[in-house]
């Protein structure tokens, strides 16, 4: 069975391809100067005084219901149509 439903179109340009030839040739991909900036945007965007970004969004929904504090039993409500780390 083909699979009909369109998640999304990818629209990467040349910025895009630029900025991660230049990443992964710095040889930090999952931390350093581009989180760093990736944070510093958002602390001056949201005016907060902190910033942190996570690998993936798995780890952010952890780091979310952590913050959270639920417990085991605790009810939390997810879409049908979800990625699987959605309801982990």
């Amino acid at each position: 069975m083909e699979y009909k439903i369109p998640l999304f179109k990818l629209n990467f340009g040349t910025e895009e391809i630029q900025a991660i030839t230049e990443t992964i040739k710095s040889k930090w991909i999952s931390t350093g100067p581009k989180c760093e900036e990736l944070e510093q945007m958002f602390v001056n965007m949201f005016h907060v005084k902190y910033a942190i970004s996570v690998s993936n969004c798995t780890d952010a929904l952890h780091l979310a219901c952590t913050l959270c504090d639920l417990k085991p039993g605790d009810e939390v409500l997810c879409p049908s149509l979800t990625f699987a780390a959605s309801v982990n």
